[in-house]
């Protein structure tokens, strides 16, 4: 739980709070501020450049319990961290299938062998010697997924 010194009710019945950046990532704090804005105005200040204050001020009704708040927003926060965490570290595996499922939705079509008369004919009609792409890979590397 958020102490209680770190957390106070402003003017306006706004509960503002400061966050360490040295902790949570300038973006994150963006992201879990803009899941408040149905519900809050939401104002951010750089106190120094190691932190930022945060200030909620309720769109309409009151806050009841700025701990409780405050605490919403540091769940929220924690969230949008992993979540960046976990983007960064699958962003390789998460290129590699978006890579090979665009690859194996492409279609090459040689113009050479099937000439613009008929447009609806496909690579793999077109004869053997003359295909290029995938078609000519050996080793099986770039092989349509539904074969």
């Amino acid at each position: 739980m958020i102490p209680v010194s770190d957390t106070h009710r402003a003017p306006n019945n706004a509960v503002t709070f400061v966050l360490d950046l040295r902790i949570y990532e300038l973006d994150a704090v963006l992201r879990a501020a803009y899941r408040f804005v149905d519900g809050f105005y939401v104002d951010l200040r750089m106190k120094d450049p190691h932190s930022i204050q945060v200030r909620l001020c309720p769109k309409s009704g009151e806050v009841s319990d700025e701990r409780a708040l405050a605490g919403e927003f540091h769940n929220e926060l924690l969230h949008c961290v992993l979540r960046r965490s976990v983007l960064r570290e699958t962003k390789g595996v998460r290129e590699m299938i978006l890579g090979r499922a665009l690859f194996g939705a492409l279609v090459d079509l040689d113009e050479r062998s099937l000439g613009l008369s008929d447009p609806n004919r496909l690579r793999h009609e077109a004869p053997a010697d003359s295909m290029t792409g995938y078609a000519k890979d050996a080793a099986g590397i770039a092989r349509d997924w539904f074969q």
